[in-house]
């Protein structure tokens, strides 16, 4: 059964050119309501002319033995041109509103002949001659030949019957076909606006040509040889130096000067013509590129094709890691006198892929680094009930129930983590199967941690004391001086913030079948745990015992010094009771001091780990816990963050520099009061006469009694003043020992 739209063509094979060649095409474009009668149209022919034909009518018979004598295919519609299904606004985004106003003027015109009846008349009928005579008729009318109406209504026809086909199908490559010259002198050049004579243009500048648009490349790519930043205005002025100017003699008394000089306008292109074919020689992505780099380019302007559920079976399958600088500045409350801030710290965040649960975090100070990473992967795995504790939070485990360890995990392809150290130690005591690198600057790869940090900076950090979210005024104080959130109390909020977007954000699209049939609820922790039990069959829940193992799998190394009196570490003083360790201290007393592998964790300054070969059985190892030495209680670095303690130890020796300063300035004051006092007794002994003895200066114990009798009564009068007596005598038993045959 033939219908409209059906294509009857024959093609070919073009080896040469690798493609489909057709060698005749026509469409029915109408079938009369009996469906006896068939308008079939030449579309190879249609297409080449702006009026097409009228269409040929074929009874039943005469179609299919016309399908046969040709060797007509069939069976598939015709595709007609884009612009016929193409809506209002999409063409006059495309800028050419003035092809719309003809098409509605034309299809005005004939709308009242494509009446279904009238069409049918048309193609099969009489005609519509005296239709078309009686509209030529009216006084409004602007066609005044019958040509115009039926070229208009074969148009119509065949081009599917809509509006749309009264468009010419290469309006939007009018003006665009022209030939370009080759050099300035080619006749061909185009003149714009006016032509040859410039009736219309403001400028006499000439036109484009082939050698201009490849000088316009050279010369860009030679500013990208040279390094340097894009600017189109800098490039417009060395082409114009390069080729647009002339050299002029000018004759200065005897002296021939040269200088340039710009060619008349005739023999130059404008500047927006410049930049007009800068831009279609290269695109904005190009011109990114060679303004900001790379790397940049990758980072903020690249296409994101890649997601980041890419083959997650469900909860704890995949957590990506990421770490930003928060854009909050952070308050430091360890001196009183002053206000200081401790910079903008970088917050790292662990999310379940599947759910977009947070099921980790950590603060610290610094570029983003292996340690914060791991930070963040141990307490992500681990209870938050512990952890929060320790920043004054009391928890329960429904409240944050995140404490499982993870099939794969995704982070940046940085220089944070070695390869090696995460495909040996994670696979071997985790079970941790893939530690999966993201391309730099892919951020669609791990989408959803990107999207938590924008919703943590916009919703929270932005409107905290000390933040910075916008272009700050250089005559505006820095936000540092209104830091308000110190290191406890951020992370305590980060928690606070955590729970409640794990408990309240919307997440129906992540709600597949089996959670919809279960009427679960549509929140990150919803899913998280519905897909825990459904998926991954509970998980891979951590226990307490498991702490050590985790800290030691993600940490990274780091060296400790053995001292007789403590393992010491980044200033702190460490012990433990263990055998093990004690001999450690013995072997420093008798060799010296030597360094051993101990891990730690950031947010804790209580305990190292240290790990030793198991005393039963040799093949497995045990860990021994470091702790910080804690006399009478009263250490100042106690159940700190690592962040905070070496902020202190810093300021510490601030301090220690600070007071050296001090004790040298008090001790030259000092010597500023011995030393004239020193001089008058070395004056007084100097009259005295020089004793020749060799032997001890006589006499010295007697001397020495009469010092402690002078003593006794020094002290005796002291006590009758404090007591009231004062200007009663003090008596001796006896003062005889007082004078001596020297005069006293």
């Amino acid at each position: 059964m033939r219908y409209e739209g059906e294509h009857l063509f024959t093609d070919e094979l073009d080896h040469q050119r690798e493609q489909v060649i057709l060698r005749t095409s026509f469409r029915i474009c109408h079938i009369s309501q009996c469906r006896e009668f068939y308008a079939v149209a030449d579309m190879l022919q249609a297409m080449k002319v702006a009026n097409p034909p009228k269409p040929k009518v074929f009874n039943k018979v005469q179609l299919a033995q016309f399908i046969k004598k040709h060797g007509l295919k069939t069976g598939l519609a015709y595709d007609l041109p884009e612009t016929l299904s193409t809506s209002d606004t999409a063409l006059l985004k495309q800028g050419y509103k003035g092809w719309l106003a003809k098409r509605d003027d034309k299809f005005r015109k004939i709308a009242s002949l494509t009446a279904p009846h009238l069409l049918e008349q048309y193609l099969y009928g009489k005609g519509l001659g005296e239709e078309i005579a009686s509209l030529i008729a009216t006084p409004t009318s602007t066609w005044k030949s019958k040509g115009a109406y039926h070229n208009a209504l074969n148009r119509f026809i065949v081009f599917g019957m809509v509006p749309n086909a009264l468009i010419s199908f290469k309006w939007n490559e009018i003006g665009k076909n022209y030939p370009v010259a080759d050099t300035p002198n080619d006749p061909i050049i185009k003149r714009g606006r006016g032509g040859k004579h410039n009736q219309n243009s403001r400028s006499d500048f000439r036109g484009i040509t082939v050698r201009d648009k490849k000088n316009i490349e050279d010369v860009v790519k030679q500013w990208i040889r040279e390094g340097k930043k894009l600017s189109r205005r800098k490039i417009f002025d060395r082409f114009q130096d390069a080729f647009e100017v002339s050299t002029v003699v000018r004759q200065v008394g005897q002296h021939e000067i040269f200088y340039h000089d710009l060619l008349p306008p005739e023999q130059r292109i404008s500047p927006r013509m410049f930049y007009y074919h800068f831009d279609r020689i290269f695109s904005r992505a190009d011109q990114l590129r060679m303004e900001e780099g790379s790397f940049k380019f990758e980072k903020d302007h690249a296409a994101r094709q890649g997601t980041a559920l890419d083959g997650i079976m469900g909860a704890t399958h995949r957590y990506e890691v990421d770490a930003t600088v928060l854009d909050l500045y952070v308050n430091y409350p360890y001196i009183k006198h002053a206000r200081y801030s401790m910079g903008r710290p970088t917050l790292y965040f662990v999310i379940d892929v599947y759910s977009t649960m947070i099921v980790g975090f950590y603060l610290g100070f610094g570029a983003p680094s292996a340690d914060g990473v791991a930070q963040a992967m141990v307490n992500a795995c681990m209870c938050k009930v512990e952890i929060a504790k320790r920043y004054g939070l009391v928890l329960d485990e429904a409240d944050w129930p995140a404490s499982f360890i993870p099939e794969e995990v995704t982070i940046d392809n940085g220089t944070e983590y070695p390869n090696n150290l995460i495909a040996s130690i994670l696979k071997a005591m985790l079970g941790i199967k893939a530690f999966n690198f993201t391309a730099v600057y892919r951020g669609d790869a791990k989408g959803t941690v990107e999207g938590t940090f924008n919703t943590f900076n916009g919703e929270v950090a932005h409107f905290q004391p000390g933040s910075i979210f916008k272009e700050r005024d250089r005559t505006e104080q820095h936000p540092s001086h209104h830091a308000v959130w110190d290191y406890d109390s951020l992370v305590r909020k980060i928690i606070n913030f955590i729970i409640l977007q794990n408990k309240s954000a919307k997440r129906l699209e992540k709600c597949g079948y089996e959670a919809m049939v279960d009427d679960i609820g549509m929140s990150p922790e919803s899913i998280f745990l519905h897909s825990l039990a459904n998926d991954m069959n509970g998980g891979r829940k951590t226990a307490p015992s498991d702490e050590a193992r985790l800290r030691w799998a993600f940490l990274p190394e780091e060296e400790a010094i053995v001292r007789p009196s403590c393992i010491y570490f980044k200033g702190l003083e460490y012990l433990s009771n263990d055998n093990r360790v004690i001999r450690l201290h013995q072997l420093a007393a008798s060799e010296g001091t030597f360094p051993i592998i101990v891990k730690r964790v950031r947010d804790w300054t209580n305990h190292l780990f240290y790990r030793v070969k198991s005393q039963r059985n040799p093949s497995t190892f045990e860990y021994i816990k470091l702790s910080l030495k804690n006399h009478n209680n009263n250490s100042p670095y106690l159940g700190m963050p690592w962040e905070i303690a070496l902020h202190q130890l810093e300021w510490l020796k601030l301090k220690i520099v600070a007071h050296e300063e001090y004790a040298a300035r008090l001790r030259q004051h000092m010597r500023s009061m011995d030393e004239p006092e020193f001089d008058k007794l070395m004056g007084q002994i100097a009259l005295l006469p020089e004793n020749e003895r060799k032997a001890i200066v006589p006499r010295i114990k007697e001397f020495q009694a009469i010092g402690k009798k002078l003593n006794t009564l020094t002290h005796a009068r002291d006590v009758m003043v404090a007591l009231g007596f004062e200007g009663e005598e003090v008596e001796f038993e006896s003062t005889d020992t007082l004078t001596t045959t020297d005069g006293f």
